[in-house]
């Protein structure tokens, strides 16, 4: 069953890089804290929290452009990432993971379901 998940994992991996997808991996976060209702953002290397967001806005909302693990404790609301090639991708409610790519601003929706275009 690894040996399947491991086949699996890296055919997700090739086909997102083919589509010029951002990597997104759910495992890296999990153990990283985050109060609700916020977003957190962390440093990959370290661990340490570098931004926390509430406030549900119609723009986005810059920050320093870099790769970061990220927590959604949002129950309802998805989180859009804007990266730094200008793509838009977007994490559910009550997500974690890393963004495996640099990002330069998101934006909490009132959205319970992601909605790229």
């Amino acid at each position: 069953m690894r040996r399947i998940n491991k086949i699996v994992g890296c055919a997700a991996a090739a086909f997102s890089v083919l589509l010029g997808l951002p990597l997104v991996s759910a495992a890296p976060a999990q153990a990283l804290s985050c109060p609700y209702p916020y977003v957190c953002l962390y440093d990959p290397d370290s661990g340490n929290r570098v931004g926390q967001f509430q406030d549900v806005t119609s723009g986005w909302q810059y920050i320093t452009e870099d790769d970061y693990l990220f927590k959604n404790t949002r129950n309802d609301d998805v989180v859009y990432f804007l990266t730094g090639g200008g793509d838009v991708f977007c994490i559910p409610p009550n997500q974690d993971g890393w963004t495996q790519g640099s990002v330069k601003a998101l934006r909490i929706s009132w959205e319970s379901e992601c909605n790229v275009s």
